[in-house]
C-alpha cells in the first residue's frame, strides 16, 4: 500500500548532570534563573566570589556550584496536516499521523504534542463553510466507504491517460486507523456515508462533514469519537440517515 505520513515523531534526552546558574541576591540568597524573583537586585553570579583585592584591583574567585542528575525523557513533537484539494480524490493507501505523549508530557510539566489534521476538500475558500462567502471545496463527491478497493490494472498501465472513478473514495477504516486529531470532509456535491461505514474516531477527534450541493450528505453508519465533536453541515440542511444510526 501507499502511505501517506505525517506522524510527529519525538525527541530522546539523554540523562546529563546539570550545573544550574545562580544568582546571588543583595538579600544575601541564592537564586536559580527559574526561582530567580523579578524585582530582585542581584550583586553577583553565583560561582564567582567576591570581595578580595591584591595590588592590581579585584580577583576573580570561582567555587564549584552544585550539580544535579537530570533524568532522561522523551518529547512527543506535533503531527503534520495533510490537505487534498481536487475535483475526484481516491484514497485507497494509508494515512497516518500519530503521536508519542512523553512522561512529561502526561504529568504537565511539558506541552502535549499536537495531532495531525486531514482536510480533504477546501472548508474555507473564501469564507467558512457554511458562510455567505464560501466559494469551492474543490472537491465534487465523496463517498465514505464501508471497505477498501483499490484501482484496477487496466488504470495503473496509463494512470495518466486513464480516467478516475465518477465519485472519490476514501474506506471508513483508513479515517479510523489514522490517528488524526482533525478530519475535515466537504465537497461542492454530495458526501455519503456507506451503509456499515461507520466511522470509529480516536477520543476527542473533531469531525466536519459538509455539502453544498443538491445531494447534500447521507449517512449510513454510526459516528462516534469520545469527548471529540461532530459536525454535519449542508447549506438547506440536506441530510439523511438510516434507521437505528447513531452520532
Amino acid at each position: 500500500d501507499s502511505v501517506i505520513n505525517v506522524s510527529g515523531g519525538a525527541v530522546t534526552y539523554t540523562e546529563a548532570m546539570v550545573n544550574p546558574s545562580v544568582l546571588v541576591g543583595a538579600d544575601g540568597r541564592r537564586y536559580t534563573l527559574n526561582n530567580a524573583p523579578k524585582d530582585m537586585r542581584y550583586t553577583r553570579i553565583g560561582g564567582q566570589g567576591g570581595g578580595k583585592y591584591d595590588r592590581w584591583g579585584p580577583v576573580v574567585q570561582y567555587t564549584a556550584s552544585r550539580a544535579r542528575r537530570e533524568a532522561g525523557y522523551v518529547e512527543g513533537q506535533s503531527a503534520g496536516k495533510v490537505k487534498i484539494y481536487a475535483p475526484t480524490t481516491v484514497l485507497d493507501g494509508k494515512l497516518v499521523s500519530q503521536t508519542i505523549i512523553g512522561e512529561r508530557q502526561t504529568s504537565g510539566q511539558d506541552a502535549l504534542a499536537s495531532r495531525g489534521s486531514l482536510q480533504i476538500g477546501a472548508p474555507a475558500s473564501g469564507g467558512a463553510f457554511g458562510s455567505s462567502s464560501f466559494a469551492n471545496a474543490v472537491v465534487q463527491d465523496l463517498i465514505i466507504a464501508a471497505g477498501r478497493s483499490g484501482l484496477d490494472a487496466n488504470f495503473w498501465g496509463s494512470p495518466l491517460n486513464s480516467a478516475l472513478p465518477a465519485q472519490g473514495r476514501i474506506a471508513a477504516e483508513i479515517l479510523n486507523a489514522s490517528g488524526f486529531g482533525s478530519i475535515e470532509m466537504v465537497a461542492n456535491g454530495g458526501i455519503v456515508q456507506e451503509e456499515g461505514a461507520d466511522l470509529k474516531l480516536g477520543d476527542k477527534t473533531r469531525l466536519l462533514i459538509g455539502a453544498t450541493g443538491e445531494a447534500g450528505i447521507t449517512l449510513g453508519g454510526n459516528i462516534s469519537t469520545t469527548g471529540g465533536s461532530v459536525t454535519i453541515q449542508t447549506p438547506a440542511n440536506r441530510e439523511s440517515g438510516g434507521r437505528g444510526l447513531s452520532i
